[in-house]
């Protein structure tokens, strides 16, 4: 599945792509470059880093737009990161911008994290693996699955909190009801077409901001509206750490392992057995979800930061 494009007439072949992706997953041949999709674990770095902006990430806008012209119900699952990716004091303006874009239900994924958090919580009483990792990050799940299939027994066996918010919608609100994540991966995209029946779109917070600016919604004027749903603090915590709850009054340990090279390190690391109890949750984004690969342009990750918080 084609989750990133490539033009060919704007690359000039600095190959700056190809030495910043952490798996190769680059093939340039004369006159054709293409992902090599079964290499690629959906970082989404490639196109961050290209300055010719020949790379970049397929937008399920008019796919998206075309369920809310046909279908009777489409709601979102907007992941808990949106107050970093949108420049106002007031994040909840982003609620009445979507109804106004045309969608019916708006909800924070966070609905669907605390249900994650409730199933670690369960598995974690009996895991019998000496550590445990969380997969929550879809781009992680596919570096170890691709990389480090050894270590594939000691993630946990749960749905990401996008998948659990989706099931939890159709069964709300009707499975005919259609569902759009909107957040900041890539990898999102490429899970949301493998694990069917929970998620019928992806947009980022890069294609929200850019459907946006070419609507006639005038975003700053806006009034803030609230969910359809409310989400605990737990769900809403997630991008800044809020698994870690999920280890106490266990044998685990919390760690927090971001970026890529982080991640390789880690797994190198357990593939050694260098570690036991340790409960680790793995993001491949240095900065964790707050720091996706496609956020609106020129935020640095310290201004989003501070937006969360």
């Amino acid at each position: 599945m084609k989750f990133i494009d490539f033009d060919k007439d704007k690359c000039d072949e600095c190959f700056k792509c190809l030495r910043t992706c952490p798996t190769k997953a680059i093939s340039f041949k004369k006159h054709q470059r293409e992902i090599i999709n079964d290499m690629c674990v959906k970082c989404g770095v490639c196109q961050q880093v290209c300055p010719q902006k020949a790379l970049s990430i397929h937008s399920d806008i008019e796919k998206v737009k075309h369920m809310i012209n046909t279908t009777s119900k489409v709601a979102v699952s907007l992941a808990p990161s949106f107050p970093s990716a949108f420049k106002t004091d007031k994040p909840l303006k982003i609620v009445k911008a979507l109804k106004l874009l045309g969608f019916d239900i708006i909800e924070e994924t966070g609905i669907g994290a605390e249900e994650v958090s409730k199933a670690y919580i369960e598995a974690l009483k009996n895991w019998s693996q000496p550590n445990a990792i969380t997969t929550c990050c879809p781009a992680a799940n596919y570096f170890i699955e691709m990389y480090y299939p050894k270590e594939i027994d000691s993630m946990l066996s749960v749905v990401s909190p996008m998948i659990a918010h989706g099931r939890i919608i159709k069964e709300r609100y009707g499975n005919e009801t259609k569902v759009v994540f909107i957040g900041p991966c890539l990898a999102k995209k490429a899970e949301g077409k493998e694990i069917t029946g929970s998620i019928d779109g992806v947009l980022t917070f890069h294609d929200l901001s850019m459907w946006l600016e070419n609507s006639s919604i005038d975003f700053e004027s806006l009034t803030e509206l609230n969910f359809d749903q409310p989400t605990n603090i737990h769900g809403k915590k997630y991008p800044m750490g809020a698994i870690a709850s999920c280890g106490k009054n266990t044998r685990f340990n919390y760690i927090k392992v971001q970026g890529i090279n982080q991640c390789r390190d880690m797994m190198e690391d357990l593939s050694k057995n260098k570690f036991d109890n340790l409960l680790i949750e793995l993001n491949v984004c240095d900065g964790s979800c707050i720091n996706g690969p496609d956020y609106p342009k020129n935020i640095s990750y310290f201004e989003k930061l501070s937006r969360m918080n």
